[in-house]
C-alpha cells in the first residue's frame, strides 16, 4: 500500500506489480482505511462437532452398547436423538470422549 500512496499509482498497476487481482488490492485499501493497517485478520477458529455438547450421552451409549459398529452407533443416535451423524463424525468424536475405537468396525 505504500507503493500506491508514495508513487501515486493506480490500483491495476499495483495489482500487476504484485501479481494479484484488482479486487484484492481494493480489499486491502478498504481494510487500511477502516482499521489503519493491512495485517492479516484472525482466523475464525474451529467449528465444534454437533456431537460435542452431548459427550455424556455418547459415553452412556457406548457403555450400554459396547459391541456396536460405528454405523450402528449412528443409527442409534438418529433414532434416539433425531440427529443424523456420519460414521466418520462418530469416529472422530468418540476418542475425544476418551473412548477407544480399536474394536469398532466400520460397516457402512
Amino acid at each position: 500500500m505504500q507503493i500506491r500512496e508514495h508513487c501515486n499509482t493506480s490500483i491495476p498497476k499495483v495489482a500487476i506489480r504484485f501479481n494479484v487481482s484488482k479486487a484484492f488490492v481494493q480489499k486491502l485499501l478498504k481494510q487500511k482505511k477502516e482499521t489503519g493497517h493491512i495485517l492479516p485478520k484472525t482466523s475464525g477458529g474451529h467449528l465444534k462437532s454437533v456431537l460435542h455438547p452431548h459427550r455424556a450421552k455418547l459415553m452412556e451409549m457406548v457403555e450400554k452398547y459396547p459391541d456396536y459398529t460405528l454405523s450402528e452407533y449412528c443409527e442409534y443416535w438418529r433414532i434416539h436423538h433425531q440427529q443424523s451423524v456420519s460414521p466418520s463424525m462418530m469416529c472422530r468424536e468418540l476418542p475425544k470422549c476418551n473412548l477407544t475405537i480399536e474394536a469398532l468396525s466400520v460397516s457402512i
